[in-house]
C-alpha cells in the first residue's frame, strides 16, 4: 500500500488493511502463510519522517520440531517502524557513519505521481 506523505493529517492516520499472503516473503523452511495478513495501526508524520505503530495478525503453517507434523499457528505482534527519506546517492567508496538509532529505521523512496 502506498500512502501520500502530504496527505497524512497532523493528528495521524489510523488504518486497517488485509494484505494478500503473496505480498510477503517468508524465508524459513517449514513455514508459510495460511492466508492474508491483517495490519492495523497509525501513521504519523513529523516533517519528512514517518512513524508507524500498530499490530500484525496472521496464521502460519509450521512444522513441529519434535514430531515434524504440520500445524497452524496464529500470531499477533506489535510493530513500530520509523521511516526516513532516502538520502542523496553517495559515490562509491564513500564512508557512511551508522549510529545505533539508524538500525531501527527504514528508508523510503518518494514515488512521483504520473
Amino acid at each position: 500500500m502506498i500512502f501520500e506523505i502530504e496527505e497524512i493529517p497532523d493528528g495521524g492516520f489510523n488504518f486497517s488493511l488485509l494484505a494478500a499472503k503473496e505480498k510477503f516473503e517468508v524465508n524459513q523452511p517449514d513455514c508459510s502463510l495460511n492466508g492474508s495478513v491483517r495490519v492495523n495501526g497509525k501513521l504519523t508524520r513529523i516533517e519528512r519522517d514517518i512513524f508507524f505503530a500498530g499490530d500484525l495478525q496472521a496464521s502460519l503453517q509450521v512444522a513441529c520440531t519434535r514430531c515434524l507434523k504440520p500445524y497452524s499457528l496464529n500470531v499477533k505482534n506489535k510493530i513500530q517502524v520509523h521511516f526516513i527519506p532516502r538520502a542523496k546517492e553517495q559515490s562509491p567508496g564513500t564512508e557512511v557513519e551508522v549510529k545505533e538509532t539508524d538500525i531501527e529505521q527504514e528508508i523510503y523512496k518518494r514515488v512521483e505521481s504520473i
